[in-house]
């Protein structure tokens, strides 16, 4: 599953404020950081911030660890992303119906198209 910038920037800022609330402890972010063996945040003001870290994770990490923090099943978030990707009315596989209504007063054809999408 790719995901776009909107839905990976979305993601994680979402992470970012999240883990920047009091309940997520610089030692508590660092050992979930830790665990998915992304780089630690700095303990000074010249180490990395969330924000540099969080910047070069990939999209299967990042949804892991969305779900982590989040605490929320891996497949609830892929199932919200690729349902963002299908918001459209027009879905590959459906039938598109486009109906013309008749108006008695012009003496207009009505008729019915569809296509196969």
């Amino acid at each position: 599953m790719a995901m776009s910038h909107a839905e990976r920037f979305r993601l994680k800022s979402q992470l970012v404020d999240q883990l920047s609330t009091a309940d997520w402890t610089w030692q508590k972010t660092n050992l979930l950081l830790g665990e998915f063996n992304i780089d630690l945040l700095g303990d000074d003001q010249y180490g990395p911030d969330l924000n540099d870290v969080l910047a070069k994770v990939g999209d299967p990490i990042l949804v892991e660890l969305y779900s982590v923090v989040f605490e929320i099943e891996e497949s609830e978030v892929t199932e919200a992303i690729e349902s963002a990707d299908t918001a459209s009315n027009w879905r590959p596989g459906f039938t598109r119906v486009f109906l013309a209504l008749h108006n008695p007063g012009c003496r207009c054809w009505a008729g019915v198209s569809w296509t196969r999408a």
